[in-house]
């Protein structure tokens, strides 16, 4: 185990990144996206291009580009910049967490819909 997990902000940090990864699972579950979609999109979440997604998924570029379209049809944005910003905005626009106070980083439910 990291030396980080072991002090209480090292375990607020994996506990708000398995929220986030929570929440960001259950947005692509109301996507409807399939296995392939979801880890596409996570990929391209993590700065992947087309190419290289192919490449680790053994796929065409081609391919990785067809998904990615669907995702982004599925998602009702406008390509990979939407796609990114739709769970970036979710974080800037949530509250820093306080008292009373959830944001997509402490846990709160899944990101809006657009």
């Amino acid at each position: 185990m990291a030396e980080s997990s072991r002090t209480p902000s090292g375990r607020r940090e994996a506990e708000s990144a398995a929220r986030l990864a929570a929440a960001m699972q259950k947005q692509m579950d109301a996507w409807s996206l399939s296995p392939a979609e979801r880890e596409i999109g996570l990929l391209m979440l993590k700065g992947f291009v087309h190419k290289q997604i192919a490449t680790l998924r053994g796929t065409t570029e081609a391919t990785v580009r067809h998904r990615a379209r669907a995702i982004y049809a599925k998602a009702g944005v406008h390509g990979r910049a939407g796609f990114c910003a739709f769970f970036l905005e979710s974080l800037l626009a949530s509250p820093v967490a306080g008292k009373g106070q959830a944001s997509a980083l402490t846990g709160a439910a899944a990101l809006p819909r657009r």
